[in-house]
C-alpha cells in the first residue's frame, strides 16, 4: 500500500512587490511515494495552492537559468 506523507512549515518572504515587507507563507511539502522526491506547494491563506515546485533540477541547470534571467530579476542587484 502507498503511504502519502506531507508536512508544513512557515516561511517569511520579503515581497518585492510590497516594498519588501515580510509576508508569511505556509509551505506544504509532499513526498512522492514512488520516487521519494519532495515537492512543495506554497499555500495562500485560504489553503489553496498558488505555486507548485518540484525539486528535480541539477546545479548546472539552475546556474544556467539564473544567468539567463538575471537581467529581468528584481531580486538580483543592479
Amino acid at each position: 500500500m502507498l503511504r502519502f506523507e506531507s508536512f508544513t512549515r512557515e516561511a517569511k518572504i520579503l515581497n518585492p512587490l510590497k516594498n519588501f515587507e515580510v509576508e508569511p507563507k505556509i509551505i506544504e511539502y509532499r513526498i512522492n511515494p514512488l520516487t521519494g522526491k519532495i515537492g512543495c506547494l506554497v499555500l495562500k491563506e485560504s489553503g489553496r495552492p498558488i505555486e507548485k515546485m518540484i525539486y528535480t533540477a541539477d546545479r548546472d541547470s539552475l546556474e544556467k537559468l539564473a544567468k539567463e534571467s538575471e537581467e529581468k530579476c528584481f531580486f538580483c542587484p543592479g
